[in-house]
Parts: structure tokens; sequence; C-alpha cells
């Protein structure tokens, strides 16, 4: 399953220029992605996020084996709450039309530059390349799961499910702030058309 299409806002510390106790692994994390979000993946380095934090590079190899450790580290909680949370979320909802219209709320209106980050990251790395296809596949997969839920048949699920999360992910390319966001009643419309089930005469 997979909330496709979504970013979420990463909330963090302010830190000062001299942090008076010890920062957490989940620390560096949540400051890594709001940094990639803002600056992107070039500003990813042990040096820049330790000079920022107010801490040494030795805190920074504290937690991880490497840069490589770091950068998983980042992608898994990318994932996290860009995809694992939401479908949790969701599954509270036992009426699988209502949390296809909630995924489509969320994608639709999340802010994008995270996800826009880390796709440009993906470009340049194939092991980022790899952690994003494979959330890829998860939120499409899931949004199949909920079109199945919802007794699409089988030869039309997998294009539903593509079209739709295409559509999230053109999205966060769009520079025009008037063709952002959807209405509630135009994400109504918008899961109405994927849920219809073409009667063939």
């Amino acid at each position: 399953m997979v909330v496709p299409f979504v970013v979420v806002e990463v909330n963090t510390y302010v830190y000062g220029t001299v942090m008076k106790t010890r920062l957490k692994k989940t620390d560096w994390v949540i400051y890594a992605l709001k940094e990639l979000a803002k600056y992107g993946h070039s500003n990813l380095t042990a040096q820049n996020l330790a000079q920022k934090l107010g801490v040494s590079r030795g805190s920074f190899y504290w937690h991880f084996k490497d840069v490589r450790d770091f950068e998983e580290c980042v992608l898994q909680e990318w994932k996290n709450i860009s995809t694992e949370q939401i479908i949790s979320d969701l599954r509270a909802d036992t009426n699988p039309e209502t949390r296809l219209t909630a995924l489509l709320s969320k994608a639709m209106s999340a802010e994008t530059s995270l996800e826009r980050a880390v796709r440009s990251w993906a470009a340049t790395d194939k092991h980022i390349a790899v952690v994003v296809a494979d959330v890829d596949l998860r939120r499409i997969s899931y949004v199949e799961e909920l079109l199945e839920a919802l007794r699409v048949p089988l030869p039309e699920r997998r294009v539903r499910a593509l079209a739709l999360y295409w559509a999230s992910l053109g999205r966060i390319m769009i520079a025009n702030p008037k063709f952002t966001d959807l209405t509630t009643k135009e994400v109504e419309q918008l899961a109405s058309l994927f849920v219809l089930t073409r009667h063939m005469g």
C-alpha cells in the first residue's frame, strides 16, 4: 500500500549554535530530512550538518557507520513518514471508498519539497534510486489493494492505480500554484472516476 505521492512536512527541533545535550540518532535523521527538503541532497554532508547542529563530526560517526548507513536511515524515515504511516492511519477506516478519498486528499494537498528532493537525489545515485523504486512499488500496490476492495475488475486495477500515482507525482512538478491543489469536492470527483466500474454493453 502506499500513500503515494505524498510528501509530509518534516517537523524538527530548532537548534542553536551550541547543543547543550547529546544528539540522538533520530535528531540527525529528522534534521537531515529538513535540510534535504529545503536545500537538496548536496547539503547532507557530515560536516555541514554537524556545523548547523552545533556539534562535532564525531557525533555523526558515533551514530552512523558511514555515509551510506546515514543515507539509508534518512531514506527509511522518509519512507515511514511519506508512506508507511499514512497507510497505517488509513487502515483504521474500514470503508475502502473513504480510504481512497482520504488518500487522494492527502496526496493532492501535501507539501512537495521533500518528495522532489528525494527524487532529484535518486536521479544522481543508483542506491537511492533503488529505495525510491521500492517505495513506488509499495504505494502503487496499496492503491491496487484499495481498488480491489472496491471491486474494480483485475484488468482495470493496475492501469487505474498507475494513473492515480502518476497524477500525484505529476502534481509535484507543476510550478503554477493555481493547479497544485484540489477542493474537497474535486477530490471526491477524482476518486469517483477510478471507482466506477465500466459496464460493457
